[in-house]
């Protein structure tokens, strides 16, 4: 599933969460690293969970997350990636690591599992 899909399955399941759970969210998306962290650098306490592919226009998502963790050990990431690398994604000690393979997401296991994961960040 590429970038843009997967990014709107993924805001439909943190919507479907929202509406289940009564409690919302401040969502902000970003084309690349760069913007990304051009943001980070405002306040760099202000997020407290992303999500990053690892292939993003300019830097990778793991050099950005790795910029965050540089600044930041407090916030949460998750990767969403299709690498079949992902020992190398543990350098930042992400929360998680999603698989953007389509038949797993197209499972209720995957589903289950990313509202799993909301549940644990909300609480």
């Amino acid at each position: 599933m590429t970038g843009p899909f997967f990014r709107e399955y993924m805001m439909i399941l943190i919507h479907k969460y929202e509406a289940e759970n009564e409690v919302r969210f401040n969502l902000y998306q970003f084309d690349n690293g760069e913007t990304l962290i051009e943001e980070f650098n405002k306040d760099k306490d202000y997020f407290d969970l992303f999500f990053l592919d690892n292939h993003l226009c300019g830097i990778t998502g793991l050099e950005t997350a790795l910029y965050i963790r540089r600044n930041n050990r407090e916030c949460q990431i998750v990767f969403a990636t299709a690498s079949d690398e992902l020992d190398t994604f543990m350098v930042v000690s992400p929360l998680q690591i999603l698989s953007k393979s389509y038949p797993l997401l197209k499972s209720s296991t995957c589903t289950n599992a990313f509202m799993k994961l909301l549940f644990f960040i909300t609480n």
